[in-house]
């Protein structure tokens, strides 16, 4: 057994007459079972798990799975392979993963648990093979709100073979297959009217002569009831909140929208649009009459621009407790607005966002914004936008290096035009982003930095600290060891000197930064050492910058006169250690932090596109909390392999990337015809930058410690923080009346 064991169930099984039983209570609760396997004569071949498993309110964090740790035949471990099922509620369901030791295995101690969240679970038909023909990572997941009885089918073989996936009715009869040949299945199935699919049967024939059969029962999904009864239904919802197409208008929620903003920032909000079942609406167009405030004052129609918010399948969820538990289509990409349908029982979504400039008059702007299908009558949504005394600066006090890189972009747009760069630069600019490439492997443009500092850029990367690649790759994140030619300082001194001379001239080197040694370890620490020894000898005033962690956490234990040459550590977020850092800054360093495919819940994060929209903002008042000196992103561009949008249909055929259940990591933008496109996640850490500019406004001018007095009605510690959009707009309200007050 493990933790407080398992009971034994004979109701509720899925074959045969046992299964077992776990329920868990919270994070520091669990039970399950477990075995040892040892193996005489250790080898290599693949190591496959699976089994099925039964749900009832299983809650996000912890474990729900299959747990292996594998010790090789030397001893050595390689610990946490799983095989996870969805969390929620549903009915028996199959897993299964494979691993491929890299060493003979000696030893596998396997795991079936329920621990660290709540709900209660059954298991059975629990299965260890080593070797053969067997299906992993297998999916079915509705493609609602797209179809009414679509599928999207996923697969992996463990060896190739001919395959074949039938879906079948109630009734047994055959409403679709696919067939192919391979170790992977993809297959997307659009649906027929009036009929839903129960069953999956998939076979597959090896040439070795290994047969697979796997029947996966489908439960027609449960949908509630729509409160729509007839029409339609437009109503509003925070920027802070994600609306996905399933769902339904609150109750009791009201249509009337505003938003409050300083002048020179931007603030947006949604407008959410729901059909009755039996109501399809057309050719929709939605419009924002013009805003006046009381003196008349009009907001120019620059101000307000709207957009079609676009979907994109995530097949695997990150399992946040705040996110759905299983695949679904996520409000995401922000595209250009254009009449568009809305289909019986959906919900789409537009995104409207404000911005006051510099000059525009303080008071409250009131107006219309007006819904009007082609075949339905229109509604009017009130608005008003309170526009506040006091302007944000046009730098962002909050440091940034999020990387667009130039590799990516012209891979889909072709190459890199005037016009394109600068649609480039100002997305970035737009949204109080430096527009930087971690990655860059030749330095950019002056003319274009000039650019950029006059519309608010605070640093950048000269070049990540790598010879020279072959060819044009898509991008450059490090180099091995190896790959280090022993003259390497003296050819970027040979690179470098005109072009530095350059950035004094400009007066901008002191803006400047070398980034180098992506999450490299220690091995690196004398060639690290050497090279940023050599680049602060020749180049004082360029500071250097790594996310090799190794070397923030060396400091713990080194003495105040240790030098390693480095200016700027960048751990992880959940690395980052406030005395550390602090004690660090009184040497004259700068300690940032990051976030990619990690840390995962509870610690805030905006790179799964399914993790709470309110975390990517929150994450500028934790930076404040505990005074990181910058927040580094590695992609907001990984647009490979898909082609530019063309916006004609909001469900997307975009297939995201995913690492470590974080699906859309890397990706922030998205390419359209008309340029590079805003997220929703980006317009949230957009607000974030802007947050931690009110917070630094009021710190000037009435100490840190009065803003930070706010900050930690937010956030107590780094896991430990608010997900309301009610309580951060209340909090961000009551920072802008003091600041007012104070003027």
């Amino acid at each position: 057994p493990y933790g407080r064991g398992y009971m034994l169930e004979t109701g509720e099984v899925h074959s045969g007459r046992h299964a077992i039983r776990c329920e868990a209570t919270g994070d520091q609760d669990g039970m399950g079972i477990s075995q040892i396997i040892r193996y005489e004569r250790p080898d290599k071949r693949p190591i496959i798990v699976g089994g099925w498993s039964k749900a009832e309110n299983v809650g996000g964090g912890g474990d729900y799975g299959l747990f292996l740790d594998v010790i090789y035949e030397d001893g050595t471990p390689w610990w946490g392979k799983t095989a996870n099922w969805t969390r929620g509620s549903h009915d028996w369901q199959y897993t299964a993963e494979v691993y491929r030791p890299e060493k003979p295995v000696r030893e596998i101690r396997a795991y079936v648990f329920l621990r660290r969240t709540k709900g209660k679970a059954w298991f059975d038909n629990v299965f260890l093979h080593r070797g053969g023909l067997h299906a992993t990572q297998v999916r079915v997941m509705t493609d609602f709100p797209r179809s009414l009885s679509g599928q999207r089918i996923r697969a992996r073989l463990t060896q190739a073979a001919d395959w074949q996936a039938v879906l079948s009715d109630s009734d047994g009869r055959e409403l679709a297959s696919s067939r192919g040949r391979g170790e992977t299945l993809a297959w997307d199935w659009h649906g027929s009217t009036g009929s839903f699919p129960t069953a999956l049967r998939f076979t597959a024939a090896a040439s070795d002569g290994g047969r697979l059969d796997l029947a996966i029962p489908m439960a027609i999904p449960k949908r509630p009831q729509n409160p729509v009864r007839a029409g339609y239904v437009v109503w509003g919802e925070t920027s802070m909140r994600k609306v996905y197409p399933t769902e339904a208008p609150p109750a009791g929620k009201r249509a009337d929208l505003s938003v409050a903003l300083a002048r020179n920032e931007s603030e947006g909000l949604q407008i959410a649009i729901t059909t009755a079942d039996r109501q399809t609406l057309d050719e929709v167009q939605v419009t924002v009459d013009a805003l006046k405030n009381e003196r008349g004052d009009v907001l120019p129609p620059e101000a307000v621009t709207a957009h079609l918010v676009g979907y994109i399948y995530v097949e695997t969820p990150s399992s946040h407790p705040d996110a759905p538990s299983v695949g679904n289509w996520c409000p995401e990409v922000l595209l250009p607005l254009r009449p568009f349908a809305v289909p019986g029982g959906r919900t789409q979504t537009v995104w409207v966002n404000f911005h006051a400039a510099e000059t525009t008059a303080p008071g409250t702007y009131r107006g219309r914004i007006v819904v009007a299908p082609a075949n339905a009558a229109a509604l009017e949504l009130p608005v008003s936008v309170r526009v506040r005394r006091f302007a944000l600066p046009r730098s962002p006090r909050m440091k940034t290096a999020f990387a667009m890189m130039d590799g990516f972009t012209e891979a889909t747009y072709g190459p890199i035009t005037p016009e394109l760069r600068r649609q480039c630069l100002d997305l970035m600019l737009s949204h109080r982003l430096n527009p930087d490439d971690i990655s860059r492997t030749d330095p950019p443009a002056v003319a274009d930095l000039l650019y950029a500092r006059d519309r608010g850029m605070t640093a950048f990367n000269v070049l990540n600290l790598v010879p020279r690649p072959q060819g044009k790759p898509l991008w450059t994140c490090y180099a091995e060891l190896k790959d280090y030619p022993a003259d390497f300082n003296d050819e970027l001194a040979q690179r470098l000197d005109g072009y530095v001379a350059e950035l004094r001239k400009a007066g901008l080197s002191k803006m400047a930064y070398f980034y180098g040694f992506d999450e490299r370890k220690e091995e690196y620490d004398e060639l690290i050492k050497g090279i940023c020894r050599f680049l602060k000898q020749r180049y004082p005033e360029i500071s250097t910058f790594t996310t090799a962690g190794y070397m923030y956490q060396k400091r713990r234990t080194t003495p105040p006169d240790y030098q390693d040459y480095m200016d700027w550590y960048c751990p992880l977020t959940s690395a980052y250690d406030p005395e550390l850092s602090a004690r660090l800054r009184q040497q004259g360093k700068q300690v940032w932090w990051y976030v990619c495919c990690g840390p995962w819940h509870p610690y805030a994060n905006f790179a799964a596109m399914d993790y709470p929209s309110i975390e990517g903002r929150l994450l500028a008042w934790m930076t404040y909390r505990f005074q990181a000196d910058g927040l580094l992103f590695w992609h907001v561009n990984l647009w490979r392999p898909n082609p530019i949008i063309d916006g004609t249909d909001p469900y997307l055929d975009w297939k995201p990337t995913t690492v470590w259940n974080m699906t859309g990591d890397g990706c922030l933008t998205y390419p359209t015809a008309a340029g590079p496109a805003s997220s929703i996640r980006l317009e949230n850490i957009r607000d974030g930058l802007e947050d931690y500019d009110y917070l630094a406004i009021l710190a000037e001018a009435q100490g840190r410690e009065t803003a930070n007095g706010y900050v930690e009605r937010l956030v107590k510690t780094m896991t430990d923080f608010s997900r309301d959009p009610a309580a951060l707009a209340a909090v961000r309200d009551e920072i802008a009346d003091r600041i007012e007050m104070g003027r």
